[in-house]
């Protein structure tokens, strides 16, 4: 741990060089979050890079990308808990995906419906729920369960559905 008072300058254990896929600017990370010795990176190109924090030299592990998944400003963010990443998106989506690289092959889910704008962040509730909060100035809790609006206490909560 670093000590904020410490006089020595910290000197990285690790580090990673760009990918070579990007040359010029929208390059820039949005946000970071950690996860079972990974990390998982928002990019600005609209992408998510997984990399080892055990192999970080080696650069992304790999890299997804979905058409849902769009990242316009510096606002959206990352969120993991278990085995799920949850992101934001400028398309007013919150996209889910497995906190498993290897499964990126088989897409992510889209939670769509809940936004009229742009996702700027999300977090997993303790029971495992996906919260979101967009531009629309609304906040979403998404659960599992049938995709019906409940007509008791969900007044002017509107809804959303998952898109796979």
């Amino acid at each position: 741990m670093l000590n904020a008072l410490s006089t020595k300058t910290p000197i990285p254990v690790d580090s990673s060089s760009p990918p070579a896929s990007h040359s010029t600017r929208p390059y820039g990370i949005t946000s970071l979050v950690t996860l079972n010795n990974q990390i998982f990176a928002l990019s600005k190109d609209s992408s998510i890079s997984s990399l080892s924090t055990i192999h970080l030299h080696l650069g992304p592990t790999a890299i997804f990308t979905h058409p849902a998944l769009r990242c316009d400003t510096f606002f959206i963010k990352l969120a993991a808990k278990d085995s799920l990443i949850a992101s934001g998106s400028s398309d007013g989506v919150v996209l889910l995906l497995s906190s498993d690289s290897r499964n990126w092959g088989r897409g992510g889910v889209v939670l769509k419906g809940g936004h009229s704008r742009e996702v700027s962040d999300v977090a997993f509730a303790t029971g495992g729920e996906v919260c979101s909060v967009g531009d629309d100035m609304v906040v979403r809790v998404w659960r599992d369960g049938t995709g019906e609006l409940r007509d008791e206490g969900e007044v002017g909560c509107g809804w959303g559905w998952v898109e796979s």
